[in-house]
């Protein structure tokens, strides 16, 4: 954040060259964004009350997320296989928020039925934990996103390069698609179990 302070000292003193409060606007999100994302880590990293669970968690973002969600018309759905209910997952917080929210995004515009439904289940004989994010939306553009990209107006791209982070610390990865039959997209989080530990 202080690189950011230090371009918003640069615009102020380039200020005869012009209008800058366009790049202004842009460094304040950019700013507020990562705010929001020491915030999410730090309460994620320091929880007093013990780790928490993968269904503590999602049932957290899931309950923080509602009345966005009911906003946009979007119906959430929830299905955690009991086997992964209690996995400590602490530092999944950030990405499953980040797949939340783009998928309720995703939904916010879409004809017909606006549901996101998470899923978490074991695989590959029980050592790796996959989370789903499937939604209705329009599906994935011709030139999907990547970390560091974005294809929302006014978005920075730091969602993406934030899961890519936190789940490169797990051993973990992320991956995009579109729903095989009909409209939607699928965000899929794979992360080895003892990584959770």
């Amino acid at each position: 954040m202080r690189s950011l302070r230090q371009a918003e000292r640069a615009l102020d003193d380039a200020a005869g060259d012009g209008d800058n409060t366009d790049v202004r606007a842009r460094l304040l999100r950019a700013e507020t964004s990562l705010e929001a994302i020491a915030a999410l880590l730090a309460r994620a990293m320091g929880d007093a009350g013990g780790t928490p669970t993968l269904q503590g968690v999602v049932d957290q973002v899931i309950d923080e997320l509602a009345t966005r969600a009911d906003a946009e018309g979007v119906t959430l759905g929830l299905s955690i296989d009991q086997a992964v209910a209690d996995v400590p997952a602490a530092m999944l917080d950030v990405v499953i928020r980040n797949g939340l929210v783009n998928a309720i995004e995703a939904c916010a515009n879409a004809a017909g039925e606006r549901r996101v439904e998470l899923s978490a289940l074991r695989q590959r004989a029980g050592t790796e934990l996959t989370v789903l994010i499937t939604d209705t939306g329009p599906g994935l553009p011709a030139d999907p996103p990547r970390a560091g990209t974005t294809t929302k107006p006014g978005g920075h791209g730091l969602g993406l390069s934030v899961c890519d982070a936190v789940l490169d610390d797990l051993g973990g990865r992320w991956s995009l698609r579109n729903v095989p039959f009909g409209a939607g997209c699928i965000f899929s989080i794979s992360v080895p179990v003892n990584r959770l530990r």
